[in-house]
């Protein structure tokens, strides 16, 4: 229940985002992040096992490409790139609680944690670019981030 409003909170954290920011390319990094990650919900949340696991880090992956192939690179896509890293070693730690039957409120909670930081950050990007809107490069990142691809 908790997930599902947080990844509500994501779909309308990336329209504020996108009301409020001069900077129109962290948009497109938020509604990445959260289109994908509502999608997986979405269609597969009735998944279990290692279905469910590899499935989540896929849209992981999907999630981190979708980011790293946007140009300009922003502090805002790096940030959510570097949740969506943390999000697929959280699923491959959850395949192994799950093979080990370990209790699995860990990975609730972490997820919870990822959903809440990614909302909070969407957020304070929009606040930070309205702020900094005479600065047109102020969400932008040039360093080493951008040559990992």
């Amino acid at each position: 229940m908790i997930v599902t409003i947080l990844l509500a909170g994501l779909a309308v954290s990336s329209i504020i985002a996108y009301i409020f920011r001069q900077d129109k390319f962290s948009f497109y990094d938020a509604a990445i992040f959260a289109g994908l990650t509502i999608l997986c919900d979405v269609l597969f949340s009735n998944q279990t096992g290692y279905t469910y696991y590899l499935i989540a880090a896929i849209f992981d992956v999907l999630i981190l490409f979708g980011i790293m192939l946007s140009r300009p690179i922003t502090e805002l896509g790096v940030k959510l790139a570097l949740l969506s890293m943390f999000s697929l070693s959280l699923n491959l730690i959850g395949s192994l609680f799950w093979e080990l039957n370990i209790y699995q409120k860990f990975y609730e909670l972490s997820f919870i944690a990822v959903y809440g930081i990614a909302i909070i950050e969407i957020l304070i990007g929009s606040h930070d670019a309205r702020n900094n809107k005479n600065n047109h490069h102020s969400n932008r990142v040039n360093h080493s981030f951008a040559n990992w691809i």
